[in-house]
């Protein structure tokens, strides 16, 4: 009768979990870049909607006037009155250009990926002001 020793067993038991934890590990790796890349999108995407409801906003407006700024957006780019721990904050800052009749707009959005750090995208843009 042929059959497999304790030893073969156990040995093949041991490659399959060294094999298992190899790509368990690449797969939460992979999960994070998915995450990181999703959330990097939707962040542009919130910079965007703000950045168009500035422009369309008039040259006095109260979100155009020369001071730091802030809105809150849920995961689901849904804006909201105070932050969430997993939505997205956008903050600009609005100056005067001293040479030419335009103000600079700084804008920057920030949120905290599936990592736990803090990530952050900046856009800078110009308004006639």
């Amino acid at each position: 009768m042929a059959g497999f020793s304790l030893l073969e067993v156990l040995v093949a038991g041991a490659m399959f979990a060294i094999g298992t934890a190899g790509v368990l590990s690449a797969w939460s790796t992979l999960n994070g870049i998915v995450d990181t890349q999703r959330r990097t999108a939707d962040a542009v995407i919130v910079a965007e909607d703000v950045l168009d409801a500035l422009r369309l906003q008039q040259r006095s407006g109260p979100d155009l006037a020369i001071d730091t700024h802030q809105r809150f957006f849920t995961q689901d780019r849904q804006p909201t009155l105070s932050p969430t721990s997993d939505g997205f904050v956008v903050e600009w800052q609005v100056a005067q250009v001293r040479t030419f009749s335009f103000r600079q707009v700084d804008l920057t959005v920030r949120w905290r990926g599936l990592d736990r750090r803090e990530h952050r995208l900046t856009f800078l843009t110009f308004r006639p002001g």
